[in-house]
């Protein structure tokens, strides 16, 4: 699985502004880049695609910056990464049997699928309240 640095940026920015729900006062992208530390140009592109996608919203004036559309409880980690244009997990194989399919894809689908059901259920709500005691049971089943 390959978390990119585009969704891991992406997580960072949304973390912030849930940490502040349900305020819907707006906090200062320079705020979020430097606790975040994140590079002003990633921040950039991050945000935009965050814009585009109507997660985030940028207000200007005298209190410019950043909030959420929605609540952290309807946005989860595989949200994020499909509408990021991610996938989960990598089934495909090189190495393939008589019938033209990957040996082992069973087995990736299976692992497909527990990682997407785990990331479904964690929440940026979860994350901001650190209620996350279902990640030890995942951490067993996978």
């Amino acid at each position: 699985m390959l978390i990119t640095q585009e969704v891991e940026n992406a997580a960072r920015v949304i973390y912030e502004l849930a940490s502040r729900w349900p305020s819907d006062e707006p906090v200062a992208g320079a705020a979020i880049r430097e606790r975040q530390k994140i590079p002003e140009k990633d921040f950039k592109r991050v945000t935009a695609l965050l814009e585009k996608k109507r997660i985030i919203r940028k207000t200007g004036g005298r209190l410019a910056g950043y909030s959420l559309y929605v609540a952290p409880r309807l946005l989860s980690m595989e949200f994020l990464i499909l509408q990021l244009g991610g996938g989960v997990c990598h089934s495909g194989g090189s190495h393939q049997g008589a019938s033209g399919k990957s040996c082992l894809s069973h087995v990736f689908a299976r692992i497909n699928h527990s990682i997407s059901r785990y990331l479904g259920s964690i929440t940026f709500e979860d994350l901001v309240d650190g209620s996350d005691s279902r990640l030890d049971v995942y951490d067993y089943q996978i």
